[in-house]
């Protein structure tokens, strides 16, 4: 398998060449195959649609740097593209492989936290998307219905409060507080740092077997210190060899982006913004 990574500096900033004179100087690298397996878009997001367009073209998988692209038109565009080709579009989303954050998918997926009331999370604005993305798989990938933003005139930092239509709310803070989600269920709390580990686990439903709210010391602290870039790359890679892509697929990104556009429409108009999912959508 031959995996090409394309990507770069945006614009004359002598970025690219820089990354490509290290590449050239290391062993095994090869800087130019006309014909890849799979590659990986890391570009700026206005890049993403004509680096996916070139690789679909190619035949080539496509592991895209979140956001998908930098509008709703050219994320549409990509995924065309790939479909045409009949290559897989997978976002780059490393935090789905988090061993913690897997441990709470489990609990929201078998009952165990009961109905998924809250999602509470904070992170570094550059993060922003990729909790977004956790929020998506913990509700199924169901669709936002609105946003309501607000930034911080003092430091850079925002808030988003989405809305979904089965009643869950999410509230996700971008700044520079401590990274972490909390997944408040009707039987249970779990909180955890999905760049690194579980940090607790409290049973405060009434219907569960520990609803006194009390720390369950069999989970907390023990999860935690993958690679999770490694592992994101592993199951790409295993995916493109099995013919089974793995991974948030380019329905996933589309989601994510039309709820950070909604988050601008509401940052422009001070109220909250309804999520547009029909296709051609606002951008």
């Amino acid at each position: 398998m031959r995996i090409a990574v394309t990507g770069g500096g945006d614009g004359d900033d002598g970025r690219a060449d820089h990354h490509r004179r290290r590449l050239r100087a290391m062993p095994g690298v090869e800087l130019v195959d006309t014909r890849p397996d799979a590659v990986v878009v890391c570009g700026g997001p206005s890049l993403h649609r004509e680096l996916t367009e070139r690789a679909a073209a190619a035949g080539a998988h496509v592991l895209c740097e979140p956001p998908l692209a930098g509008g709703v038109p050219d994320a549409e565009a990509m995924v065309d593209a790939c479909a045409h080709a009949g290559v897989s579009l997978t976002l780059a989303h490393p935090t789905r492989f988090s061993p913690a954050f897997e441990a709470a998918r489990r609990a929201v997926a078998d009952g165990r936290l009961g109905r998924l009331g809250t999602v509470n999370g904070v992170c570094h604005p550059d993060w922003a998307t990729h909790l977004v993305d956790l929020v998506d798989v913990l509700l199924d990938g169901e669709q936002a219905a609105e946003v309501y933003a607000r930034a911080s005139t003092v430091a850079p930092a925002s808030v988003l409060v989405v809305r979904y239509p089965g009643g869950s709310v999410a509230t996700l803070g971008h700044g520079c507080g401590t990274p972490g989600l909390e997944l408040v269920g009707e039987r249970a709390t779990v909180r955890f740092d999905p760049f690194a580990r579980l940090l607790d686990v409290r049973a405060t439903g009434r219907d569960g077997d520990r609803g006194d709210g009390r720390r369950d010391d069999r989970s907390a602290g023990r999860l935690g210190g993958a690679d999770l870039d490694a592992a994101m790359l592993a199951a790409f890679v295993a995916g493109v060899r099995d013919g089974r892509p793995q991974g948030p697929d380019a329905a996933a990104g589309l989601r994510g982006l039309r709820i950070a556009r909604a988050a601008r429409r509401s940052l422009d108009t001070g109220r909250p913004a309804p999520v547009d999912h029909r296709p051609g959508g606002p951008g």
